[in-house]
C-alpha cells in the first residue's frame, strides 16, 4: 500500500531526517554522532532505567495538565525528532495539553505548567508523572504562589529546586556546543553572566568581577525590568543565600585577596583540572580563572581545592580537597620560592608539571612572585 492511500497524512521520517544541512561535517555541526542518530528510529524502545521502588509509585490521576516547551537552535533533525515522540510516546496523553517548539521567548502557552526540554532528549517512561505530582502537592501547599523568574536563584524568592529521581531523562551531552552567536560565545556568556550578577549578588557581584575582570568591558544592557521583578517578589538578599541555601561555599571576600602566582610571563595554572589533577604553568592571562591562588593558613587555595603531593610518588603537585590537617598541604614561604613544610623541598617548574626538588635559592624555576 503506497503512502497516504489510506486518507492518513503520512509523514516520511526518513527523508525528513535526510533533507536536514548536508553542507558540513555532521560531527562537527552538531558536536555528537549524528550519523549514528540519523540510523535509529524516533520512536525505538529504551530501557527502563528507573530504580525498582520507583515502578510501585501511584500518582494522583487529576494532575494539572501541562505544555511541553522544546527550545532548539539549528537541531539535527532526528534528535529533535526523538525528542517529540519520546514526549508523545511515553506521557499519558491526557497530561499533555500541546507541546510548543520555539527558539526563544514564546509566550504561547496555555496549561497551568510549564515543562522545559533541551531538543536533544529522549524521556523514559513515566517521566511525566513523577514531576506534576510534585507541582501539584507544592501548589496545594502554598498560600502565595508568585510569577517566574530565573530559576537558578528560586530560593531567594520563596521557591525551591528539586530532585525527582523516578523522572528519568536522557540527554545529549557535548563536549563542546555547536552553537554561534553574534559577537562570539565568550561575549554571550560574558553579558548573560554580567547581568545575572549585577541583578543578584549585590556587592558580592565584585568577587564576579575579580575572577572576571574583561567582564566589565561587555555591555550587559538593561536589567531595570529584572530589578524591579526582583523588589515585587521580595526576594532575599544575596548574603541569605549563601548563609542558608550554600553555607559552604567558600567565599574569598572573607578569606583574602585572590591573586596569580607568577613566574615570569607564565602562571601557576590548574590547567583545567580537578582533585588528582596536576599543575602547570600557563601564560598569565590576568583574568582569574584557574590562575587564581589564595594563601591561606599555610594551605595554596583555588576555590575548594589546594595544592597537594601525588599519593604516588610524594614529589608532583596535585590538587586536593582543602584539609589544614593533611600535612601534604602544607606550605611556607621562603623568599620567592614555595617550600613544602614537612619535606623541606620547593616547589619547582623545570618539568611539564610542576614538583619538588632540593631547595635553590639560585634556581629561575623556582622563584614565584605573587
Amino acid at each position: 500500500m503506497a503512502p497516504g492511500s489510506t486518507g492518513r497524512s503520512y509523514f516520511d521520517e526518513g527523508g525528513y531526517v535526510a533533507g536536514g544541512s548536508r553542507d558540513q561535517d555532521p560531527y562537527v555541526r552538531n558536536r555528537f554522532n549524528q550519523a549514528a542518530s540519523d540510523s535509529l528510529p524516533s520512536n525505538r524502545p529504551v530501557p527502563d532505567t528507573r530504580n525498582a521502588m520507583c515502578r510501585l509509585k501511584k500518582f494522583d490521576e487529576d494532575l494539572p495538565e501541562t505544555s511541553v516547551i522544546i527550545t532548539f537552535h539549528n537541531e539535527a533533525r532526528s534528535t529533535l525528532l526523538r525528542t517529540i515522540v519520546s514526549v508523545l510516546n511515553r506521557s499519558p496523553e491526557h497530561l499533555i495539553k500541546e507541546i510548543i517548539l520555539v527558539d526563544d521567548f514564546s509566550d504561547n502557552p496555555t496549561a497551568p505548567v510549564l515543562t522545559f526540554l533541551d531538543s536533544h532528549v529522549e524521556c523514559n517512561v513515566h517521566w511525566l508523572e513523577p514531576l506534576l505530582q510534585r507541582i501539584k502537592e507544592y501548589i496545594g501547599a502554598s498560600a502565595d504562589l508568585r510569577g517566574g523568574f530565573d530559576w537558578n536563584l528560586v530560593f531567594k524568592c520563596g521557591g525551591s529546586l528539586e530532585i525527582v529521581p523516578c523522572s528519568r531523562v536522557g540527554h545529549v551531552f557535548r563536549k563542546r556546543h555547536p552553537y554561534t552567536f553574534p559577537g562570539g560565545s565568550g561575549a554571550v556568556f560574558a553579558r548573560n553572566t554580567r547581568r545575572a550578577a549585577e541583578v543578584w549578588m549585590d556587592d558580592y557581584k565584585e568577587l564576579y568581577y575579580k575572577s572576571q575582570p574583561l567582564a566589565k568591558q561587555v555591555n550587559f544592557g538593561d536589567i531595570s525590568e529584572r530589578t524591579t521583578l526582583r523588589e515585587k517578589l521580595h526576594c532575599k538578599p544575596f548574603s541569605w543565600y549563601l548563609e542558608h541555601v550554600y553555607p559552604e561555599l567558600l567565599v574569598p571576600a572573607l578569606q583574602g585577596t585572590a591573586h596569580a602566582i607568577r613566574q615570569g610571563t607564565r602562571c601557576m595554572d590548574t590547567m583545567g583540572h580537578l582533585v588528582d589533577g596536576t599543575l602547570g604553568m600557563y601564560p598569565c592571562h590576568n583574568t582569574g580563572g584557574n590562575q587564581e591562588w589564595r594563601f591561606e593558613n599555610s594551605l595554596i587555595r583555588h576555590n575548594s581545592l589546594c595544592v597537594s603531593l601525588s599519593a604516588d610518588d610524594r614529589v608532583t603537585a596535585v590538587l586536593a580537597a582543602c584539609d589544614s590537617s593533611d600535612d601534604a598541604q602544607i606550605w611556607r614561604r621562603k623568599g620567592l620560592m614555595i617550600r613544602h613544610a614537612k619535606l623541606n623541598a620547593c616547589l619547582d617548574s623545570d618539568r611539564a608539571a610542576l614538583h619538588l626538588e632540593q631547595c635553590d635559592e639560585g634556581k629561575a624555576s623556582q622563584q614565584f612572585i605573587s
